[in-house]
């Protein structure tokens, strides 16, 4: 409390010269808040800033006070968000993803919400923001900053003014937005040397067209490209499926999976492909597995629906598609999160040279991939800490080949899943049996690590296995969707109740 006084009529100076605006009034008191003494309040009210130029053109002489207050990492971030267009709604983790890819962390966007940077926040029941958007003065703050490295261009809207954006800047963020039935013209990447230092790119807008001379040259030359986000007619065999292609955050078309071969700064890969999946060459093309500093990486399945004869056929055809593209593309050496949605061939959708290499994978998600008729022998890997199986329609046992522990292994010990610490496993209808029947000469052992299980609709599966359940290390047990489970895991009259009593944290439907 002591000098409150002064503090007090000092702030109230400073609330003069916000003009009443209350942007300005909170972003102030957000950086007020932040200072301890009469010296440092003293030396906001009198900053230069107050008189620049660019305040009195209408920016907010808080918001760029508040920003030199900004650690400097921090003012990077930031930068980042001068590429979207104004009044855009900025999801949280996208944002996040696209600051990965750039190397830098994600727990600063917490900074630039409590210095009123961020504001209409969304979040979810647990109170976790998922979703913002940033005042337009804002906007035109980051925008004023990193004018030279930060770029939004609207199409069409003339070519030469497209070009002269170009001319005197070193653009390191480009985002182009597209009209609907537009095509990306040829001249802006005509004279590609203007935008060889690119980090990311990111195309958006309705449905467009590229030439088919454009993304060659483009991937070629853009060698520095971290991030990219592109959604594209790409006119497969001059159709009119529409497929999406993002390299740092989203989704990618396996069409021009062999373009990614240049890309070797690459964090973050979503390949989704329909159509001309099937090019085990294009896939091979890519080379994934020299790609070192590649983390994270997505294959999403696109298929045909349920219909007639022909179309019948085609899934049949797409089967054998899926599972030659699969073992073509080669395993990224250091990749640490993996997800495979629908899937459609009947085997390997892990395969078995894919396991043997990811030895750092942490997070596998496996979903929709609904011929699939056994699990892979997941326990091999031995970083893998998060494992989530949904929608495996086919599996109805789960046994000794899930642990990938050998009927022969000699006397030694052996470990299956040496660090699983989440497992869950979410709408598999058909699944039956789960259980661990050894039969080696060796002591094996399951899950040492497990801490949470989470069973939802498996409405056939009869039992858990012993072994899980009475794991001193499991601290959350979830079951919905599963009546015989359910009963068999009811408090104190179920069967199984005396098995799982120790679990601290029980949620059963």
């Amino acid at each position: 409390m002591e000098g409150r006084e002064n503090l007090e009529k000092i702030g109230r100076e400073i609330v003069g010269k916000c003009k009443g605006l209350p942007l300005a009034v909170k972003t102030i008191g957000s950086l007020l808040r932040s200072k301890n003494n009469e010296e440092e309040w003293k030396n906001i009210l009198e900053s230069e800033i107050w008189e620049h130029e660019v305040v009195k053109k209408g920016l907010l002489a808080p918001l760029l006070l508040s920003y030199n207050e900004l650690p400097s990492k921090v003012k990077h971030y930031f930068s980042y968000c001068a590429v979207f267009p104004k009044d855009r709604e900025i999801w949280k983790y996208e944002l996040i993803k696209l600051w990965m890819a750039q190397g830098y962390l994600n727990e600063y966007f917490n900074i630039l919400a409590s210095s009123s940077f961020f504001q209409e926040f969304n979040a979810d029941g647990d109170g976790e923001v998922y979703m913002c958007k940033m005042h337009d003065l804002v906007h035109d703050l980051a925008q004023f900053i990193w004018r030279n490295e930060c770029l939004t261009v609207k199409i069409p809207g003339g070519e030469e003014s497209i070009m002269s954006s170009f001319e005197q800047k070193k653009v390191l963020h480009l985002m182009l937005t597209i009209d609907e039935g537009t095509s990306v013209p040829i001249s802006i990447w005509n004279n590609v040397k203007r935008m060889r230092r690119l980090r990311s790119l990111s195309v958006e807008g309705g449905e467009y067209s590229w030439s088919s001379k454009v993304l060659p040259q483009l991937f070629d030359k853009l060698t520095c490209l971290r991030a990219i986000t592109l959604e594209t007619d790409w006119g497969i065999n001059q159709s009119s499926e529409v497929t999406k292609f993002v390299v740092g955050g989203g989704y990618g078309g396996a069409c021009s999976l062999g373009s990614l071969k240049k890309l070797n700064l690459l964090r973050e890969c979503w390949i989704c492909g329909r159509g001309g999946v099937s090019d085990a060459g294009e896939a091979r093309r890519a080379e994934l597995e020299q790609k070192k500093n590649l983390l994270k990486l997505g294959l999403h399945f696109c298929h045909s629906r349920d219909g007639d004869e022909e179309q019948a056929g085609r899934r049949e055809n797409e089967e054998d598609e899926a599972e030659r593209l699969l073992e073509a593309l080669g395993p990224p050496p250091n990749l640490k999160e993996l997800r495979i949605h629908e899937y459609r061939g009947r085997r390997n959708v892990v395969p078995i040279n894919w396991i043997m290499s990811l030895t750092n994978l942490r997070d596998l998600y496996l979903s929709y991939c609904r011929n699939c008729e056994h699990l892979p022998p997941l326990g091999k890997l031995p970083s893998l800490e998060d494992l989530h199986i949904l929608g495996m329609e086919s599996v109805k046992r789960v046994g000794n080949k899930f642990l990938g522990v050998e009927s022969d292994t000699d006397g030694s010990s052996v470990i299956a899943f040496p660090k699983l610490k989440r497992l869950a496993f979410h709408t598999m209808e058909e699944l039956e049996e789960w259980d661990f029947r050894t039969a080696i000469k060796g002591e094996i052992i399951i899950m040492p690590r497990l801490s949470s299980l989470s069973i939802d609709d498996c409405p056939k599966l009869k039992a858990l296995p012993d072994r899980l359940l009475q794991k001193t290390t499991l601290q959350r047990l979830e079951i919905y969707g599963c009546p015989i489970l359910e009963e068999r895991c009811r408090k104190e009259t179920g069967e199984d109740w005396p098995k799982i009593r120790h679990i601290p944290d029980i949620e059963i439907e």
